[in-house]
């Protein structure tokens, strides 16, 4: 199960990552980074939603998402094995046996 949720995880990364870099920024034009174009661009209001911004909200949803189950399940999992290596441990220091005073070496 962890390793469908990882693989589901790599490929939301990868999308991510193709769809930010498709998104054209607010003033990222090379002339508006020396003072060409128009400047107030920067500071108007953000145009509406398009479908990337959409896309890109959706896949970052989904990316924490399963961020968070990966780790509930991996925390479940661990207490799980921590509980079996504590009772494995206890279960060896019954069964070993402690020596009698006169069986140990003088």
């Amino acid at each position: 199960m962890i390793t469908v949720f990882i693989v589901f995880q790599v490929i939301i990364a990868i999308s991510l990552v193709v769809i930010i870099l498709l998104q054209h920024g607010k003033g990222a034009d090379i002339g508006s980074a020396f003072g060409g174009g128009n400047n107030n661009a920067m500071f108007a209001p953000a145009d509406a939603t398009n479908i990337l911004t959409k896309i890109t909200w959706g896949l970052v949803l989904a990316f924490f998402s399963i961020t968070i189950l990966i780790s509930s399940y991996q925390k479940t999992s661990l207490d799980s094995e921590l509980e079996v290596f504590k009772n494995s441990q206890s279960q060896e220091v019954i069964n070993e046996e402690i020596p009698l005073i006169e069986d140990l070496p003088e």
